[in-house]
């Protein structure tokens, strides 16, 4: 249970909660039918035009002076009505915490301060790789004076929808990886159809392909490691706080439906069997 003592934080949670209810709750069988179906494209709106995608900047882009507070108490109250919506929502945080670990907002202050729409502010992040653990990541060089990066990433989540990437690379003669910013619009790059994981259907994800794709350097040469263990530490809370909420609404689904179904000529939550696993999941 996050606990929330400051009065802002309080309105933050029931604004969550409201939109969470309203936008997602009534459609969210039919959001989940993506790539089959419609994108939920009025609710990403909303969630932007709430300020949910800026959490995790500087007070002066919008958001909370990068506390992660009030991104895990958006995110426990979106992943309670629909998981897609906070793995949108945390991809692209953790995209701007890498921007930030990297002391690169400049790159993206423009970005941010010109988005009319969700799609113009989100950043795709291959968010369920770590980037160590690629035996041969993508290449980085100078060509004509302009850094370029050539290779393939896969499961780029939000690479379908977002404009701009950030994808892990290496330059030559480094031995640790780099990131880079690239416009997913502004080159040689091949998306495939939507992969599909996990259950989160509308927080779809591509696999990359792409050929001397201009992009710019976060940070310094070879420093994407250290730059990914300070994002990692701290978006560990916001996972968590998105788990919590799925959690509660596995919980909320699962008491309901035992309150309605009979077996064996009583309500299955008669069942001492049934009332071990809901207390089981309550207190996890």
């Amino acid at each position: 249970m996050i606990e929330i003592n400051n009065t802002e934080l309080k309105m933050l949670d029931k604004a969550a909660r409201e939109f969470s209810r309203k936008a997602l709750k009534p459609d969210w069988e039919e959001n989940d039918q993506f790539p089959y179906g419609a994108f939920f494209d009025s609710a990403l709106d909303k969630a932007f035009e709430a300020g949910f995608f800026h959490t995790m900047l500087p007070d002066e882009l919008g958001g909370f002076g990068n506390d992660i507070t009030p991104l895990c108490i958006i995110l426990h109250q979106v992943c309670r009505e629909d998981a897609s919506m906070g793995g949108i929502i945390l991809t692209n945080s953790v995209a701007q915490e890498l921007v930030i670990a990297a002391g690169s907002l400049d790159l993206v202050k423009d970005k941010i301060d010109g988005a009319e729409s969700a799609r113009e502010l989100l950043i795709a992040y291959p968010l369920f790789d770590n980037p160590c653990e690629i035996e041969q990541p993508s290449a980085i060089r100078l060509k004509d004076d302009r850094m370029v990066i050539t290779g393939t990433t896969d499961y780029v989540v939000l690479g379908g929808l977002a404009t701009h990437a950030i994808l892990p690379g290496r330059l030559p003669g480094d031995e640790d990886y780099s990131f880079v910013l690239v416009d997913l619009n502004s080159g040689d790059v091949r998306k495939s159809n939507p992969v599909l994981s996990l259950g989160l259907h509308a927080c779809p994800a591509v696999d990359l392909e792409f050929s001397d794709l201009p992009c710019q350097l976060l940070g310094e040469n070879g420093k994407g490691g250290e730059y990914f263990q300070t994002m990692s530490d701290r978006m560990l809370l916001a996972a968590a706080a998105m788990s919590a909420g799925i959690m509660k609404s596995s919980f909320d689904e699962a008491s309901e439906y035992s309150q309605q179904r009979e077996q064996g000529g009583r309500k299955i939550i008669k069942w001492s069997e049934v009332r071990m696993m809901l207390a089981t999941l309550a207190y996890k």
